[in-house]
C-alpha cells in the first residue's frame, strides 16, 4: 500500500508540472492546424483564458443538423445568428472533436496500462495529445458559403477589390489572374452599351413630352447627377440597414455608409468599410449586385456628360478625335469617307422640323388644313423652302448641296472600285462575249450609260474651268500677280 502510495504521489507531481505548459503547448499548437484547415492567415498565440478567434471568407461553420443548409436563400435569424457566431461554434467543434480523439489514442496507445513506469506513460499521454491536436478540427459541419464566394467574384469583375480577402495559394491566385481579365472586359462592355442605352431611351422620352432641352449637356448632367446622388443614397441606407441586421455591434454612421456607397460606385473600394462575408447570403448578392450595377451605370453616365459638357468649352480647331478614328484605321489610313459638318447639320434640322410637326399636328387635333403641308406630313419630309436658314445660319439649300456633293462623289468612288473589280476579273479568264456578258448588258443598256456619263463628263470640266479660274482670280487679288501657271 505504501508503494502504491508513492507511485501515486510521484505520478501527480509529475501531472502538476507538465499540466499547465501541456495544455499551453496544444493550445498554441492548434493555430498552425486551424490554419492549414481553414486557409486563413497565421493566428497569434493567446494565453489560457482568453479568447481566439477565426476568420470565415469562404465557408460557414455551423450545426447543421438545427439549421439546415448552410446556404439558404434569405436566412432566419437563428441562422444570421450562427452565422455571427461561426468562431465560437468551431472551437466548439474542435474541443469535442479532440477531446474524441484523444480518448482514442489513449486507448490504442495503452497508456493507462503503463502504471509501472509514470514517465513513459506521461510521455505516451503527451504522444497522443500532440496527435489528437494535430488530426482534431472543427471544420466537420463547415461548407462554401456560396454568397460570399459570388460577392468575391463581384468584387473582381467590377475592379472594386475591398481587400478584405483575397487568394493566398498560387492556384487561386491564377484563377483570379485568369478570369480576372475576361470578367473586367466584359464588365466594361456591358457598362458602356447599358450606360449608352439608358441616355437614348432617357432622351427619347424627354423629346416626346416636348423638352428637348434636357438632352443639353449642362440639363442632362444636372438631371444624371441628381439621380446618382440619389441612387448612392439608397445604396448607403441599405448598406446600414444590413450592416445592422447581420453584423451585430458594428457601428456604422450614417457618413460611413454614405462613403462606403460613393467610393463603391465609383469601384474604388478602399476597404475601410465593406460587407463582411460572414454573413452574406445567396439573396444578398443579387440585391447588392443588382444595386451595384445600377449605380454604376448612373456614375458612367453622369460622369459621360460631365466630360461632354467640358469639351462645350473648348472648341476643337479641326476634326475630333471620334471622327478621325471613325474614318482611319490604327495606321492612319483612310478607310471611309467621314460625315460632314453639313449631314450633322441637316439631321439637327429635320430633329426640329419634326418636332414643329408633330406639335402643329397635336395643336390641331389632327385636322391639317393645307392639303400640301398634309402630303407632306404624310411623306415625312420636312416642309421648308430653299432659303430656310439652317441653325448655324446657313440656308438649308446650301447644306443640302454639299450632302449631294458628297453623295456623288462616294458613287464615283464605288463606280471607279467596281470597274477596277470588273476589270480583275476579266484578267483572270473572264470573256466579254460568254452568255453571262450578253445577258447581263443590253446594247440599249450601254447606250444610255454612256449618254449618262458623257452628261456627267461635261459637268465636271464645267466644274473644273470654273474652278481654276476661281483660283487664278483669287491668287491674282491676293499677290497682286497672276500665278496661273501654279494651279493644279
Amino acid at each position: 500500500a505504501t508503494a502504491a502510495y508513492d507511485d501515486l504521489h510521484e505520478y501527480m507531481e509529475l501531472c502538476q508540472k507538465l499540466g499547465l505548459s501541456f495544455v499551453q503547448l496544444a493550445i498554441n499548437y492548434t493555430r498552425q492546424v486551424a490554419q492549414q484547415d481553414l486557409d486563413v492567415p497565421t493566428l497569434p498565440d493567446f494565453e489560457l483564458g482568453s479568447s481566439p478567434s477565426l476568420t470565415f471568407n469562404w465557408i460557414r461553420c455551423w450545426n447543421n443538423t438545427e439549421l439546415g443548409d448552410p446556404n439558404p436563400w434569405k436566412p432566419t435569424q437563428n441562422q444570421i445568428n450562427a452565422s455571427a457566431d461561426q468562431s465560437v461554434f468551431f472551437w466548439q467543434e474542435w474541443e469535442n472533436n479532440y477531446r474524441l480523439l484523444l480518448e482514442q489514442y489513449i486507448t490504442e496507445n495503452q497508456c493507462m496500462e503503463l502504471k509501472g513506469n509514470s514517465t513513459e506513460q506521461s510521455e505516451c499521454l503527451l504522444d497522443a495529445a500532440y496527435e489528437a491536436v494535430n488530426d482534431a478540427t472543427g471544420g466537420l459541419q463547415c461548407a462554401t458559403n456560396t454568397g460570399a464566394a459570388a460577392w468575391f467574384w463581384f468584387t473582381v469583375m467590377t475592379t472594386v477589390g475591398y481587400g478584405n480577402m483575397s487568394p493566398s495559394t498560387y492556384q487561386g491566385r491564377s484563377l483570379v489572374t485568369g478570369l480576372g481579365w475576361l470578367s473586367i472586359i466584359a464588365f466594361g462592355a456591358i457598362t458602356v452599351y447599358a450606360s449608352s442605352t439608358w441616355t437614348a431611351i432617357v432622351n427619347d422620352f424627354f423629346r416626346r413630352i416636348r423638352l428637348p432641352m434636357m438632352t443639353r449637356p449642362l440639363y442632362s448632367m444636372i438631371f444624371w447627377g441628381c439621380i446618382s446622388f440619389c441612387w448612392i443614397a439608397y445604396i448607403a441606407g441599405s448598406a446600414r440597414s444590413w450592416w445592422a441586421e447581420r453584423i451585430p455591434g458594428y457601428e456604422v454612421t450614417k457618413g460611413d455608409s454614405y462613403w462606403f456607397a460613393y467610393i463603391t460606385t465609383l469601384t474604388v473600394g478602399l476597404g475601410d468599410f465593406y460587407l463582411q462575408p460572414e454573413g452574406f447570403f445567396v439573396s444578398d448578392v443579387f440585391s447588392f449586385a443588382s444595386m451595384f450595377l445600377a449605380g454604376f451605370v448612373l456614375v458612367s453616365t453622369f460622369l459621360g456628360f460631365v466630360g461632354e459638357l467640358v469639351m462645350t468649352f473648348i472648341p476643337a480647331k479641326s476634326e475630333s478625335m471620334e471622327e478621325y478614328l471613325a474614318r482611319t484605321d490604327l495606321q492612319g489610313n483612310v478607310i471611309e469617307l467621314r460625315e460632314s459638318k453639313s449631314l450633322k447639320v441637316l439631321k439637327e434640322l429635320l430633329e426640329e422640323q419634326n418636332d414643329r410637326r408633330r406639335q402643329q399636328q397635336e395643336d390641331e387635333d389632327g385636322v391639317v388644313k393645307s392639303p400640301k403641308n398634309k402630303s407632306a406630313l404624310a411623306s415625312g419630309e420636312p416642309v421648308f423652302t430653299s432659303m430656310t436658314m439652317a441653325p448655324d445660319g446657313r440656308p438649308f439649300n446650301d447644306h443640302y448641296i454639299d450632302i449631294l456633293v458628297q453623295r456623288r462623289h462616294l458613287l464615283i468612288q464605288l463606280l471607279q472600285g467596281t470597274q477596277q473589280e470588273l476589270d480583275k476579273r476579266l484578267d483572270k479568264g473572264g470573256k466579254p462575249e460568254t452568255a453571262y456578258w450578253k445577258g447581263t448588258f443590253q446594247l440599249s443598256d450601254l447606250e444610255q450609260e454612256e449618254a449618262v456619263l458623257e452628261t456627267y463628263l461635261q459637268h465636271t470640266r464645267m466644274l473644273r474651268n470654273q474652278l481654276e479660274v476661281s483660283h487664278v482670280k483669287q491668287g491674282t487679288d491676293d499677290n497682286g500677280i497672276d500665278d496661273s501657271n501654279n494651279v493644279e
